[in-house]
């Protein structure tokens, strides 16, 4: 009887040990005494930043928001599976998202740099025009050499017809 009791006493002692070692790894990514080597950084680059000032001027009555994870404006509808689409949107994000003053988004835009000239990247710009564009949203994709003028912006943006567009001007 009494080893039975020792052996319960050794699981118990066991189990708060494995307990506390778990505990102690899950806090080792926030320990106060460690150096974290983060620092600010520009949150658009000089054409976005150019793009930013004209979205504001053309669309005063809108918001508009950048670097928006697309998390953050899709949502997996009803009677899919959440775990199998959630996560191919969980790491992208648009240049800018133009919403109504109630936040509803109404328009996403993307402003395309030579990187998106790549195979890779041609394949992620296809996934994101899909998803955008089969959530009902507007797309429009502009190049960074072409970026609209201001007047221009305010036709695209409240056209009400809304394939996706890009910049030929």
């Amino acid at each position: 009887m009494k080893l039975i009791i020792d052996f319960a006493v050794l699981i118990s002692v066991l189990t708060l040990i494995a307990v506390i070692i778990r505990k102690l790894k899950n806090q080792k990514d926030c320990n106060p005494l460690e150096v974290y080597p983060y620092e600010p950084k520009r949150i658009l680059t000089s054409p976005e930043q150019v793009l930013f000032h004209r979205l504001l001027k053309a669309l005063p009555e809108h918001i508009i928001l950048t670097q928006v994870q697309y998390s953050g404006f899709l949502k997996v509808k009803d009677g899919f599976q959440h775990n199998k689409f959630h996560p191919k949107i969980r790491q992208k994000s648009i240049d800018f998202l133009v919403c109504n003053t109630d936040f509803t988004a109404i328009a996403a835009i993307e402003l395309d740099e030579k990187s998106h000239d790549t195979e890779k990247r041609k394949l992620s710009d296809d996934f994101k025009n899909k998803a955008i564009l089969e959530s009902g949203l507007k797309l429009h994709r502009w190049r960074v050499e072409k970026i609209p003028s201001i007047e221009e912006i305010k036709r695209i943006i409240m056209e009400k017809e809304f394939p996706i567009t890009k910049t030929s001007i």
